[in-house]
């Protein structure tokens, strides 16, 4: 998805015209069907592999897993390409829509 998106702005300062954003969409369809076959089944050894009175915690672990360290990598990378997102007055910056 990186090197998609990388490829996306480089031919678009390149060429300065709108890139098809259908280039977008084949990352997202497999990034979708991984998310479905990871998460579920990360669900299925939690709950087989976890004893009975331990089912809860496997599964708060689980979502840890998989919703909170995702998150926390989405935050360390947008600090690494912080210069990707400028806005009009050339301050990096994705707060709000209208810059």
């Amino acid at each position: 998805a990186i090197f998609l998106e990388y490829k996306i702005r480089a031919t678009f300062e390149a060429t300065g015209g709108r890139v098809n954003i259908l280039w977008q969409s084949l990352a997202y369809v497999l990034i979708g069907a991984g998310e479905i076959f990871a998460v579920s089944a990360a669900y299925e050894a939690a709950f087989t592999a976890a004893p009975p009175d331990a089912k809860v915690l496997a599964s708060a672990v689980n979502l840890f897993c998989v919703g909170g360290l995702p998150n926390v990598l989405c935050i360390f990378l947008y600090q690494g390409c912080k210069k990707w997102f400028q806005n009009a007055r050339g301050t990096p910056s994705i707060h709000r829509i209208e810059d």
